[in-house]
């Protein structure tokens, strides 16, 4: 690797273990040996548990993968908090060193930046000191476009054997967090895309481009082979997590629930009633989640009405939202789009962080992560317009920007299409994309500016050789 060839290299690489490292260290004093969130207490530990009784089970759950890392510090006698979070702040410093020598050949000084902003930010530490499987998904992410850019840009990376690697790496993603199961389907798209960008002659019948494809595959079809054939040793209760749209809701705007043709129109009315009772609006994500709660006690009330109606309180909210999308898809369609500008945007959790571990104890913690909220807020606010303005530039030079922006372009896309669709604002279902959608913002943001200047400078040259 160049950058070890000269000192201001190694420096540069040595600053940049610093600035990850410490504030890793720093925040055990702070927050302890590691944080426990409602996800671990609700369902990843108890998943562990299941697990213990028998690995049958691990196909029934949500988000298996991580429920096995846990349970393997429990076989190995480590706590099951100190541990785990003690790797995910190594994986987390090492998913910062791929992210910077993944786009350091593009922009040495933005890769720094970029990496630093992404990985040594409240938001990821608190996400690797915490019970959550999201460090790991993006550790998995991470690793699993370096090597399908490999397969991209070199020819002897276009091979059965690098393909099956790749293809574990991304199923064990989505048995990490399902929603990137769109981009396990995607990724062959993608890289023929970028391929073809180099090789204009390449057809999807390339003999290498095949066998890439069947190695790529074959993980996932042996995974669900197996989750066909082996039976849980335990039966799957009803959680929220057995909804494909419950969080979803969070994000629909209320004149999503005003359509006519219902096949439930007493429950929509239900609906409406409880909408108009909170003020006619769902003004921040807090009130949603109670509007929500609310929509689940006045569903489970007609069901005890209707016993008729051969469907559970999570099954009829998921054929509510399918309604909604269906027979009120202007609408919905507008609630969306709105729910894409708050997933790049992404919502701060700091809030709860505080509130939740009582940190006013410590006014200068309360204070320096307050501060870090807000002014996160605006500058994403900020970073949003500006990569907005900016945008056009992706399409004028795509056929000429670096392989590594057109993968971030793709894999930011899928991703926040996904959350829109399935999932409400917060910040660390984006957190796996971080590093993806930022360098993406902030170099096209440097492209315009460029451009400026240049437009800037010739006319002040033009008006200089005219005054002469």
């Amino acid at each position: 690797m160049t950058i070890f060839k000269d000192k201001k290299g190694i420096l540069v690489l040595i600053l940049l273990l610093f600035l990850l490292i410490l504030p890793r260290i720093a925040v055990y004093p702070m927050f302890g040996k590691g944080m426990v969130s409602t996800d671990a207490e609700q369902r990843y530990f108890p998943q562990a548990r299941e697990l213990s009784e028998s690995l049958a089970n691990f196909f029934h759950q949500n988000g298996p993968f991580y429920s096995l890392f846990l349970l393997f510090f429990d076989k190995i006698n480590v706590d099951t908090v100190a541990g785990p979070v003690f790797i995910q702040h190594i994986l987390g410093i090492i998913t910062a060193l791929l992210v910077f020598f993944y786009f350091k050949r593009i922009n040495l000084p933005l890769a720094f930046f970029v990496t630093i902003f992404t990985y040594s930010s409240w938001v990821s530490l608190w996400i690797e000191h915490t019970i959550l499987r999201d460090s790991l998904a993006a550790f998995l992410l991470v690793l699993s476009v370096v090597l399908v850019s490999l397969s991209a840009k070199k020819v002897k990376y276009l091979n059965f054997y690098f393909a099956f690697l790749s293809g574990l790496i991304i199923t064990i993603l989505i048995f990490t967090r399902i929603e990137f199961g769109a981009l396990l389907v995607s990724m062959p798209f993608i890289l023929f895309i970028i391929r073809k960008r180099e090789f204009p002659d390449l057809k999807i019948r390339d003999k290498a481009f095949f066998k890439w494809n069947i190695g790529y595959f074959l993980p996932i079809l042996i995974f669900l082979v197996l989750s066909i054939t082996i039976q849980p040793q335990v039966s799957k209760s009803e959680t929220s997590y057995n909804s494909f749209f419950r969080i979803a809701y969070l994000n629909l705007i209320p004149e999503a629930f005003y359509y006519n043709g219902s096949d439930y129109p007493e429950l929509l009315k239900e609906y409406q009633k409880v909408i108009e009772t909170s003020g006619g609006k769902l003004e921040s994500n807090d009130k949603n989640r109670e509007v929500v709660g609310k929509f689940q006690e006045v569903t489970e009330e007609y069901l005890s009405e209707h016993p008729e109606t051969d469907l559970s309180m999570l099954q009829i909210m998921d054929k509510i939202y399918i309604e909604i999308m269906e027979k009120n898809t202007l609408v919905y369609s507008k609630s969306f789009l709105i729910n894409v500008k708050s997933q790049i945007l992404g919502v701060s959790e700091l809030n709860s962080l505080i509130s939740k571990y009582k940190l006013s104890e410590s006014s200068r913690v309360d204070r320096v992560l307050r501060d870090y909220n807000i002014g996160m807020v605006w500058f994403s606010v900020l970073l949003f317009w500006l990569s907005l303005i900016s945008l056009p530039f992706l399409f004028i030079k795509w056929r000429t920007l670096p392989l590594e922006l057109a993968m971030s372009f793709f894999v930011s896309f899928i991703k926040i299409g996904v959350l829109a669709f399935l999932a409400d604002a917060n910040h660390r279902f984006k957190y796996p994309i971080d590093p993806f959608i930022y360098f993406l913002q902030f170099y096209l943001i440097l492209i315009l500016l460029k451009t400026i200047f240049l437009s800037f400078k010739n006319k002040l040259f033009i008006k200089n050789n005219n005054s002469i």
